[in-house]
Parts: C-alpha cells; structure tokens; sequence
C-alpha cells in the first residue's frame, strides 16, 4: 500500500526536475519512461544505476524535451540529486526522532 505513494513522489521528483532545467516535459511521459529506468536500474549493473540511468533517459525522454540529449541528462541527474537530498533529510529526521525518543532510564540509589 506504501509502495505506489513512494513511486509517485519518486517520478514526481524527476518530473519536477525537468522542470526546474526548463526542460517542461510532460507527466504522462516522465510516468511512461520511470518503470523503464527503474527496472534498468535495479540490474547489478553499476553503482546506483549511474549512468545506465541517464542512458535509458537521453534514450527515451530526449527527444521529447526542449533541449533534447542534455535536457534529458540534466532531468536525470538533476532527479537522482533531488532523491538522495530527500534521502538524507528522511535519514538526519529519522535519526534525531529515534535519538528524541529514546527511552529513559531511571536508576535508583543503592543503600550502600
């Protein structure tokens, strides 16, 4: 049930990724090329999927954006950067939410 939200939040990433490059591509796109990228990306290919990502973008989504080829690249590392920031800001919450609640304990004075 949690999966599909985190998927669309993930697309939604690379979507507005493309769109803060000026690249402005459109959302049925972006969501017709991402399953194609994810499932590349999960091959135990290279690190990450870099550059196997960016290859499948430029393929795809390239000739369908203002710039074509390097409008594509920027859209896709653009969208991984965005991802890991978003990563490591669920990471820094999580730790500090963990660290805030941590139980307490109390330990009572020996009658020594």
């Amino acid at each position: 049930a949690m999966s599909v939200p985190s998927l669309c939040c993930t697309y939604a990433t690379y979507w507005t990724a493309g769109i803060a490059a000026h690249q402005a591509p459109e959302l049925v796109e972006v969501l017709a090329v991402m399953p194609v990228v994810d499932m590349v990306c999960g091959l135990p290919i290279t690190v990450s999927g870099l550059g196997v990502r960016e290859t499948v973008f430029v393929g795809l989504l390239g000739p369908h954006l203002a710039q074509g080829n390097q409008g594509a690249l920027v859209t896709s590392l653009l969208g991984f950067a965005l991802t890991g920031v978003w990563g490591l800001v669920g990471g820094i919450w999580l730790a500090l939410h963990r660290w805030r609640s941590r139980p307490v304990v109390v330990v009572e004075p020996t009658g020594v």
